[in-house]
C-alpha cells in the first residue's frame, strides 16, 4: 500500500520548504520511496509504482500472450470480447506482463484510439 507523506526541507537560502515523500510497500517486494516538490506529482508517482508492483506479482514470468492464451483456455467467458484479447496480444504480447508499463498501456490505448477515429472518419471524395 502507498502513503504519502510532508516532508520538511530548509533550501539554500534558510527558508522551510514542504515536499512530500510517496511512500510504496508491498509484501513481497522492496519498499521504494521519492520526494516531490507536490502533493499531486506524488500521487502520480504512486499510482503508477503501485500498479507496476501489481502486475509485477501477477505476471510470474508469462508473457501478456501466454497469460491471454491461459485466459482463453479456461471456461466459459462469454463476456469476453475475443477481439479485444487479440488487440492486447498483437499490441503488448510479447512483453513479459510483469514488465509492461503504464506508458506502453497508454500507447496501445492511443493506438487504439487513432485506429477507431480513422475508421469512422468520414471518407472524403
Amino acid at each position: 500500500m502507498g502513503s504519502i507523506v510532508p516532508h520538511k526541507k530548509v533550501d539554500g537560502s534558510g527558508k522551510e520548504l514542504v515536499m512530500f515523500r510517496a511512500h510504496v510497500r508491498r509484501k513481497g517486494f522492496a519498499s521504494k520511496s521519492k520526494i516531490f516538490p507536490t502533493r499531486s506529482d506524488a500521487k502520480k508517482w504512486l499510482r503508477d509504482n503501485e500498479a507496476a508492483v501489481t502486475l509485477n506479482k501477477a505476471g510470474s514470468g508469462k508473457t501478456l500472450k501466454q497469460l491471454i492464451d491461459d485466459f482463453a483456455n479456461v471456461g466459459n467467458k462469454a463476456w469476453a470480447r475475443m477481439s479485444q484479447l487479440d488487440f492486447w496480444s498483437e499490441q503488448l504480447g510479447t512483453t513479459r506482463a510483469r514488465d509492461v508499463t503504464h506508458v506502453e498501456i497508454n500507447g496501445a490505448l492511443l493506438t487504439l484510439q487513432t485506429t477507431a477515429a480513422l475508421t469512422t472518419a468520414p471518407k472524403l471524395h
